[in-house]
């Protein structure tokens, strides 16, 4: 699912997470949020193509890969919601398939420390 949102500052949120230069990510014991950073000449959502399974996420930006590779943990694939900041990013929504705290949103990525984190949970 698609929803195009008008421009705004680009969020620096990784909360819970980490910036990987090229992407951010945050999550929630239920949810995973990821912000993947695109060029200012990025302004219509065809340009963009994201692709998630249970277990992989691919991002193209005109052709080019900006994010890919095999999601530590599985996620709800039906569940993803993407929206396109025209010039400023990518936002991808995910809910994860188990409530757990994630160490790292890709395999090849490092590892943040889970004791650092806010582990708190909504009531």
């Amino acid at each position: 699912m698609f929803i195009n949102r008008p421009h705004h500052t680009v969020s620096s949120n990784c909360y819970n997470g980490a910036d990987r230069g090229m992407y951010a990510w945050s999550q929630t014991i239920t949810d995973l949020e990821i912000e993947v950073r695109v060029s200012e000449n990025v302004l219509k959502s065809n340009q963009i193509s994201v692709s998630v399974t249970a277990t992989t996420i691919n991002v193209l930006v005109d052709g080019n890969k900006l994010l890919s590779g095999d999601f530590a943990h599985s996620v709800r694939k039906d569940e993803t919601v993407w929206t396109l900041t025209p010039g400023k990013y990518v936002q991808i929504q995910l809910e994860k398939a188990k409530e757990a705290w994630w160490d790292q949103l890709i395999k090849s990525e490092p590892k943040i420390n889970l004791q650092a984190i806010d582990s708190t949970r909504p009531f």
